[in-house]
């Protein structure tokens, strides 16, 4: 007995749905010395061809930022992970845009697109103590410990002020502390 007609069956593959990024979307304040990269997590492995730094784009204050060698990196099964290549910044905010490639022909026909924060560093502690009357003249030197990390780039005697009575007083370069996210600096004259 010979068949006649082929075998025939349909099936198709899952579709790409996008599960979770991580930061949320929104999210702020998020510090960047725990910020490692955003993670991205679909319900099924994208092609991974399209797994490209041109299907996931990253801004900066709209701005593109480029992404480490390799971004976006899987990181488990439909989970990838990226990051800018210069790092986080401080008071950022960031815009995750992912191509509609990504999700397959029967997937989106939009971009995804996703935002978060990061944080302002703000003023924990200082030494001497806000408010105190009797420092002496010899404990020249000023510290001010942050809550999260600062732009050390940005750190310089044009960017921190010490002022006596309103006018500025002229300070060497302050000294950033990444390990404990402090600035410490002294006036040049007392």
């Amino acid at each position: 007995p010979l068949r006649a007609d082929d075998y025939t069956w349909s099936f198709s593959t899952a579709v790409p749905g996008l599960s979770e990024i991580e930061p949320v979307d929104q999210a702020t304040g998020i510090s960047i010395a725990e910020l490692s990269q955003v993670e991205v997590t679909f319900s099924a492995p994208i092609d991974a061809d399209q797994a490209t730094a041109t299907n996931f784009v990253l801004l900066r204050e709209g701005s593109e930022v480029s992404l480490r060698p390799n971004d976006p990196v899987a990181l488990d099964e439909g989970e990838y992970g990226l990051a800018p290549q210069a790092g986080w910044q401080v008071g950022s905010t960031y815009t995750l845009q992912i191509s509609p490639s990504v999700t397959g022909p029967l997937g989106v026909d939009q971009p995804i697109v996703r935002q978060f924060q990061t944080a302002v560093p703000d003023i924990q502690s200082v030494t001497p103590a806000a408010d105190a009357t009797e420092v002496a003249v010899t404990a020249a030197q000023l510290r001010a410990v942050f809550d999260n990390p600062v732009d050390a780039a940005q750190v310089g005697s044009d960017t921190v002020q010490l002022l006596q009575e309103g006018q500025p007083v002229p300070i060497d370069d302050p000294t950033h502390s990444a390990s404990d996210h402090s600035l410490t600096f002294a006036p040049l004259v007392l």
